[in-house]
């Protein structure tokens, strides 16, 4: 993974939405979540200077949380057993450790039921990192407008899951092409999983994950595909494309990443471009009918309540890309999966395991 040198993030404005929708991008405050809470998360860390080697007995506290830890002999620290409600608890992290600058991190939510992850980086310079909340509107990509669907390359009817993704990092959430970057190379499957939780929320239903993560991952892939959306790279880190934030993971989103990575998601020969709002009706207003997805939605069919038909993610992405087709990517970076398809008869969908014959007698 690309190490990354200071930066500040800064929230997407959004917030008001989602807390309007549902209540789940925006933690009560700290008393009232802690009161509310049933549940518990954990928060995991690795901390590393800059060439990649472990810094053991740095300092990890949260105030907030009440919480304080010195990382071991590999960089590592864990904190388990976190209160947090169902929406999440936002915390202010800090590591601190002689002869680096400070790193801090705001507004990470700790999740019950899930961990989060961070990988901390410390250098000379001090660091001060603002997460936004999941952004649930991505019509804001001003950077530029979205290509047309690509042909996929030299017209290959199986292509494999790109090594790499070239990143325009500014370290700033919001679409800005006049602000300063670096083109970082940064492994693929570690760029998906360090956009989902900033695209879709962390806590929702594992179904609209999986749907999340096969939208990211195609809104990314297709852009490689054609040689980038940008003169030097494939995507920018902000809501120009999808933001992008190499300290913050999760579990749950790691989870989801895995379990599609090795689907692709192609309409007549071509890779499909992966649209998608936060509401359907935003959709429909970009004139994106048929190629778009709605995050709102995928939340709603995984639950399966508020008039929408229960669906899984394969179904979901089958509905909103018309037409689409899901097929096994057989040599990618990673491991396989099984997919079925219903209640197999006559040696369909499934799978057989020969044993040993009897030896009788």
């Amino acid at each position: 993974m690309s190490r990354h040198l200071a930066r500040t993030w800064f929230g997407v404005g959004c917030a008001a939405l989602l807390a309007t929708i549902a209540g789940l991008a925006v933690a009560p405050p700290p008393d009232e979540a802690l009161a509310q809470s049933a549940t518990t998360g954990s928060v995991q860390g690795s901390v590393v200077d800059s060439a990649g080697a472990p810094v053991p007995g740095a300092l990890v506290r949260s105030t907030g949380l009440g919480l304080t830890a010195s990382t071991n002999a590999s960089g590592r620290f864990t904190w388990s057993g976190v209160p947090a409600p169902a929406n999440g608890i936002p915390a202010t992290i800090e590591v601190l450790a002689d002869g680096f600058g400070s790193w801090t991190i705001r507004d990470v939510l700790v999740v019950p039921n899930d961990t989060l992850l961070l990988e901390v980086e410390l250098g000379a310079d001090p660091v001060d990192i603002q997460v936004p909340p999941p952004r649930s509107d991505t019509s804001s990509q001003t950077g530029g407008p979205e290509m047309a669907q690509a042909a996929v390359l030299g017209g290959a009817t199986d292509p494999p899951i790109p090594a790499a993704i070239r990143v325009r990092v500014t370290g700033y959430a919001y679409c800005d092409t006049s602000l300063p970057y670096t083109v970082q190379v940064v492994d693929f499957k570690d760029y998906v999983k360090h956009v989902l939780p900033n695209e879709w929320i962390s806590s929702w239903p594992r179904e609209a994950l999986r749907a999340g993560a096969m939208a990211a991952k195609m809104y990314a892939w297709t852009y490689i595909s054609i040689g980038g959306k940008w003169s030097d790279a494939d995507v920018y880190d902000s809501t120009c494309d999808q933001v992008y934030i190499p300290s913050v993971s999760y579990a749950s989103t790691n989870r989801a990443v895995d379990f599609t990575w090795n689907w692709r998601l192609t309409k007549d020969g071509a890779l499909v471009l992966g649209s998608y709002r936060a509401l359907y009706s935003q959709c429909v207003d970009a004139g994106k009918v048929g190629r778009c997805i709605a995050q709102w939605d995928t939340y709603y069919h995984a639950l399966g309540n508020n008039g929408y038909d229960k669906l899984t993610w394969d179904e979901m992405l089958y509905r909103y890309y018309v037409g689409s087709l899901l097929t096994p990517v057989w040599d990618p970076p990673g491991g396989f999966s099984l997919r079925y398809y219903g209640n197999g008869w006559g040696d369909i969908d499934r799978v057989k395991i020969p044993t040993s014959p009897s030896s009788g007698g």
